[in-house]
Order: structure tokens, then C-alpha cells, then sequence
């Protein structure tokens, strides 16, 4: 989309949906709505904010393109957010409602989308910006742009990083707020630095002969969470069809003990690589159900109340067994789809300073074994270590032997 400079496709329609039992997907939603409204208050109350203290706890929160352990947080806070906070949004019908609405007049900010977490990370902690305000006006001008804040924060932290090093010659530094907004800009109109900024960090890489500082899967920036606190975050980042993203499976919240047991996603030890492939692959099935479904991650619905609601909805026999191979085909079939693109094996993979442990042993000396969890992913997923490619074997349990790869 971006290549053909493509914002979005809508759509609209003017049939009503059919709902096959009205009355009893009516009763259900409202029951499951009350009950995870009231699970989930503590969202409601912070948002997605309220990770910045956690993240810091887990040296989960990436600090300085992830390269130390220590900072202080507390001016990047739900807390300090708080302080100029003027309200909340909610998707439609959502009962938890865990946007930020916030209002800086210093910057002309009035009721405006208040940062999420990925952001507060990206240019907060990310670049050394112990300040909550100036990160929400960063945060504003890239929705402003249509940009993504955790690519654009990381790119521009990579580039921070390089100066440090010598590689670039900008005079770009840590704690800059003011040159970070102006960055934004030029990134937003292609103008100076921003014109090589808006290409990304593996492109940057490329560019000035530094491949293999850039933290990137796929070109994708990598997000927020980091593998040496989370193992399970270095297979799902690896094998992640857009390129790293922590939205096809969030092992960073399964390893706190937001487990599925249903469907045989249980926690475990956050810094052991046994076994992280496959609970990897399996939150990737269960999230892949979820947005099959149009469900928000944070919706965290007992599987079997999800079933009910979604036999009720389409009048469909579906059971809590459905749910892993359904997803799995979303998977295989978007991974089918890269192969044709020229996706192979070896783009599986995680950059290599990610795979040392982080200073000082703030992890335990921890560092992720790509290659071991990768054999677990692929093993039960019977694909094909070497070339990425699902076996005939695989296709078929799910229903996909009339899809082929190159």
C-alpha cells in the first residue's frame, strides 16, 4: 500500500448483517460484555499505559534501541498521563474503553488520541524522553502524518544510534525532544535527513553499510517487548508474516500468566527457550482466530463464551477444538502467500544484537535460542526448517491440499 502511496480502502455497505439467533447472541453479549467490563477495569482506568511500569520491572521496556537497563520512568507513567488526561475512547460497543483522551495547550492539543504504550516506548524510553507531554505531541504529529509510531520512533532511535558510533555524521542525540518532532516532520514531508529516515531502518542499514546493527525482522521494525525478558518473543518476532510485530502472539503477556489452558497455551519460565516454539505457534493459532473473529487482543472472552457467541451469531457448530486449526489455517495461508513473494527460511530469523543478553545480566544472563525455538515451531508445525515451506502433510490436516507453494 504504501509504494502505490495508498492511506486506506473503504468500504460500505447498506444490507443488514443477519444474526442467526438474535436473542441469544443479544443475552450473551451483554452478560460476557458486564463481566469483562469489570476484569478489565484496570485498563479502563490507565490504558495501555499502565505497562510502563511493568515493562521496566521485566526490562521489557526497550531502553536506547535496547541497548541498557535503566531508566527512570515515572514522567512516562499512567500517573503522570493522568495529569492532562480529559477523557476516554472505546471502540464500538467495547465496555472496557482503554483509549486516552489528553489536552496540552502548550501545543495546541486539544482532546486528542493520548499515546499508547508501543509509542510511550518508541520515542520515551526508546530514545532517552523522560517526558509523557512532549511524547504525546510526538505522538499526535505522527497520527497527524498517518505514521506508525513504533517504526518511526525506532527508526529514528536506530539513526541516534549510528551517530553515537560514528556511522552517521547528523548530530543527532538522546534526550532531544525538540529535534525528534522536527524529525517527524521532515520524515513526514520527505524533506533533509527525513527523506532517508522515511525509508526505514533496514533501508538506512543498507544505505551506510551497517546491515547488521538494525533492529528489524522482515523490515519491520522490531516492537516494544524484547526477548531477553520474554523468550517466546524471539520465535514469534522471527516467523511473523508482516515482519516483527507483537500482534501475532503476544508470549510476553502468556508467560505473565495470561495463559489459554482451553486450548493448551500455559505459562511458563519467561527466560527458558524449551518449548517456546510451539506455545509461540499456538498463541499465533489463537491470535489469528481472534482477528479472524474481529476480537481485540484485550478482550480476553472465556474461548467457549467466544464459540457460543460465534454459533449464535452465523448459526455454525464450531467448538472450542475449531479454534487452533482455524487459526492455524490464517497462519499457513499468509505464509503460503510470502513464499510466492520470495520468502524462504533464512528471513526467519532475529537481528544478532538481540541474541546477546542484556547489560549488567539484568536478565539473568538470558539470551534467546533462535534456532532452537525455530526447530520447535517448525517441527510442530511441519514445515520445512530450511525453506519455510508447509508440508504436504501439514496442508492437508488443515484442509489447504489445494493450496501449493512456489
Amino acid at each position: 500500500m504504501g509504494s502505490k502511496n495508498l492511506k486506506a480502502i473503504a468500504v460500505q455497505g447498506t444490507h443488514k448483517v443477519e444474526v442467526a439467533d438474535t436473542e441469544g447472541f443479544a443475552a450473551l453479549a451483554r452478560e460476557s460484555s458486564k463481566i469483562l467490563g469489570d476484569a478489565m477495569y484496570h485498563l479502563r482506568d490507565s490504558g495501555t499505559s499502565l505497562y510502563v511500569d511493568v515493562g521496566i520491572m521485566f526490562n521489557d521496556m526497550p531502553i536506547k534501541y535496547f541497548q541498557e537497563t535503566e531508566f527512570e520512568a515515572d514522567g512516562l507513567s499512567a500517573a503522570t498521563m493522568k495529569g492532562f488526561l480529559t477523557g476516554r475512547t472505546a471502540c464500538y460497543s467495547c465496555p472496557i474503553g482503554c483509549g486516552r483522551v489528553v489536552s496540552l495547550p502548550e501545543f495546541g492539543m486539544d482532546r486528542v488520541a493520548g499515546p499508547e504504550f508501543q509509542t510511550i516506548a518508541a520515542f520515551g524510553t526508546g530514545l532517552m524522553i523522560p517526558d509523557l507531554r512532549k511524547v504525546s505531541l510526538m505522538s499526535y504529529t505522527c497520527n497527524q502524518y498517518g505514521m506508525d509510531t513504533i517504526s518511526c520512533g525506532s527508526t529514528i532511535s536506530f539513526a541516534t544510534h549510528l551517530c553515537d558510533l560514528g556511522k552517521l555524521d547528523w548530530g543527532l542525540e538522546w534526550n532531544d525532544p525538540e529535534r525528534v518532532v522536527e524529525l517527524i516532520h521532515e520524515i513526514g514531508n520527505r524533506t533533509g535527513v527525513g527523506d532517508e529516515l522515511g525509508e526505514g531502518s533496514m533501508r538506512l542499514a543498507q544505505k551506510h553499510n551497517v546491515p547488521e546493527l538494525a533492529l528489524h525482522v522482515k523490515g519491520m521494525e522490531i516492537p516494544n517487548h524484547d526477548p531477553r525478558a520474554f523468550a517466546g518473543m524471539a520465535a514469534v518476532y522471527a516467523v511473523a508474516s508482516r515482519g516483527a510485530t507483537h500482534l501475532e502472539g503476544d508470549m510476553y503477556s502468556v508467560d505473565m500468566g495470561v495463559d489459554v489452558r482451553e486450548v493448551g497455551i500455559y505459562s511458563g519460565d519467561r527466560l527458558e527457550n524449551e518449548g517456546k516454539g510451539e506455545t509461540a505457534a499456538r498463541a499465533q493459532d489463537f491470535r489469528a482466530f481472534f482477528d479472524s473473529s474481529i476480537m481485540c487482543h484485550f478482550a480476553l472472552v472465556p474461548p467457549q463464551t467466544l464459540i457460543d457467541l460465534l454459533n449464535r451469531a452465523t448459526g455454525a457448530s464450531y467448538s472450542i477444538e475449531d479454534i487452533l486449526r482455524i487459526g492455524a489455517r490464517a497462519v499457513t495461508m499468509k505464509r503460503l502467500f510470502n513464499l510466492k513473494c520470495g520468502l524462504t527460511g533464512a528471513d526467519d530469523n532475529l537481528p544478532k544484537p538481540l541474541l546477546h543478553p542484556l547489560p549488567d545480566y539484568a536478565t539473568d544472563d538470558f539470551a534467546p535460542d533462535i534456532e532452537l525455538q525455530l526447530n520447535d515451531y517448525y517441527d510442530y508445525r511441519g514445515w520445512d526448517r530450511a525453506t519455510g515451506v508447509p508440508s504436504a502433510k501439514a496442508l492437508k490436516e488443515l484442509g489447504l491440499e489445494g493450496l501449493t507453494s512456489p
